[in-house]
């Protein structure tokens, strides 16, 4: 007597499929990388005086900062 899978039953053939492809889409898949990402802040304020205040931070990892300057007119 031979078995429902071995006779090529529909159902067992369908959860086979899924099972393959479940482990083609996960077991060879690698790890996603993205590029990092670290905003800086450029803050203006203009003073009743007309003098404007202008505040620049840089993101710091590591003890080290981005090599960025703003360039004001």
């Amino acid at each position: 007597m031979r078995s429902a899978a071995a006779a090529g039953n529909p159902v067992w053939r369908g959860l086979i499929y899924c099972l393959l492809h479940f482990v083609v889409l996960f077991g060879a898949s690698t790890g996603v990388f993205a590029d990092e990402f670290r905003p800086a802040m450029l803050d203006i304020n203009e003073r009743e005086d007309g003098w404007v205040d202008v505040t620049w931070k840089v993101p710091v990892r590591q003890n080290k900062t981005v090599d960025v300057t703003p360039v004001l007119p």
